[in-house]
């Protein structure tokens, strides 16, 4: 993948699922009712106060499984919840949070899987017993691999325009006018654990990975 090339994207519609996370539900029916709108879709909980969210809070984490010999693709949306009572009482905060951590993940592991496409009989090796995407070294970090940087930049490019209200200019206010990456950070609001502080925390300014991963997010922001 060329740094200037984006794979094609798709759009994950959670409208409908706001009308039916209504009152306190258990961590099954949340499962249940996620799992009814994305029947393609494997849907797991996972249940843990290692997560440190709040009784009443929920994000998702997914996969994606490439097809292998007589295996199909995959893919799969985890719900991280920590209260042990396995249950949550939905408001207007945490069930709009949840719905774009479930938007977010599903939108970055179909980017995944239109990447894995992309490749089908072009004679590309991907790396199983690593679980990277085609990482041009091997020793390269988790975050560094050319597939992450850019689902990542994708996830970072839509949580940059929602706080900027959508306002495509403004996005790139954002990204170009700050004049250091603890700035930058201070100017974002978006959910908790955001691809792009993610990138900012994880790597020092003017490192390369770094530089690839926000000409990406530039690139995503421009074609919205």
């Amino acid at each position: 993948m060329r740094i200037f090339e984006l794979t094609q994207t798709e759009k994950v519609n959670v409208a409908a699922l706001s009308r039916k996370l209504v009152g306190t539900q258990s961590h099954e029916e949340v499962a249940d009712i996620v799992g009814d709108q994305f029947p393609d879709v494997q849907v797991i909980i996972r249940n843990s106060p290692i997560y440190d969210m709040g009784p009443d809070m929920a994000l998702t984490s997914g996969f994606y499984d490439p097809p292998t010999g007589d295996e199909e693709e995959n893919i799969g949306l985890d719900l991280l919840f920590d209260n042990p009572d396995r249950e949550i009482t939905w408001n207007n905060t945490n069930r709009k949070q949840f719905l774009r951590s479930i938007q977010d993940t599903l939108e970055h592991e179909l980017l995944h899987r239109n990447q894995e496409r992309s490749r089908q009989g072009r004679g590309y090796d991907r790396d199983f017993e690593r679980g990277d995407r085609y990482a041009r070294d091997k020793s390269e970090p988790y975050y560094s691999v050319d597939d992450e940087i850019e689902a990542f930049a994708m996830n970072a490019a839509s949580q940059v325009m929602r706080d900027a209200r959508n306002d495509k200019q403004r996005a790139l206010e954002i990204l170009r006018n700050a004049r250091s990456a603890e700035e930058l950070k201070n100017q974002l609001t978006g959910v908790k654990g955001s691809d792009l502080k993610r990138y900012l925390d994880q790597f020092k300014p003017g490192d390369p990975t770094l530089k690839r991963f926000l000409k990406k997010v530039v690139q995503f922001i421009q074609e919205k």
